[in-house]
């Protein structure tokens, strides 16, 4: 069992043997990637992100109230933050920025879930399940990446140092 600073991956970016560290790699890049281009295209064109999310032919958020451009901006803005929070615990795989990383996610994830869950009577039965489940996998993935988080083993030939503990 590892001491909780010490890194899920080493830092020198090589290959994982780990399954579980493999894991929570994907699982940050998947989610950093996801927010990244939800985030990118509501600060690129936030009435096109507002008026058309999530595209294929659904139209969610318009259901929900008015636009307003500055707020669309500003949410598209914060998920690129958080993009890039998630891919750079993806990058370095240290495990206390990758735990902060998901729990930062979760801080999001599991309110805007809930009210979801809540409020999602304004859409249609179909539209309505599978908002349900993406929002409900907004939660799961990382709560599941938060324990292999926690169980996976150090890898690599080299530590990451601390102030505190050279070791580490």
């Amino acid at each position: 069992m590892r001491s909780p600073g010490s890194p899920v991956n080493s830092t020198s970016r090589q290959s994982s043997t780990d399954p579980l560290a493999l894991a929570v790699g994907l699982a940050l890049i998947g989610l950093g990637v996801t927010q990244a281009a939800i985030g990118l295209w509501a600060v690129v064109s936030p009435r096109g992100w507002f008026g058309q999310f999530p595209g294929f032919a659904s139209h969610w958020l318009a259901d929900y109230g008015p636009y307003n451009e500055h707020l669309a901006f500003d949410v598209g803005t914060a998920y690129i933050a958080q993009a890039v929070l998630l891919l750079g615990a993806a990058a370095t795989m240290h495990q206390r920025l990758v735990i902060w990383a998901l729990v930062s996610y979760a801080v999001q994830s599991v309110p805007h879930a809930i009210f979801h869950w809540i409020h999602d009577g304004v859409l249609g039965s179909g539209d309505r399940l599978l908002n349900g489940i993406l929002v409900g996998l907004t939660v799961v993935v990382p709560a599941i990446a938060l324990v292999a988080a926690r169980l996976s083993r150090p890898l690599g030939a080299r530590r990451v140092m601390t102030s505190t503990n050279p070791e580490r």
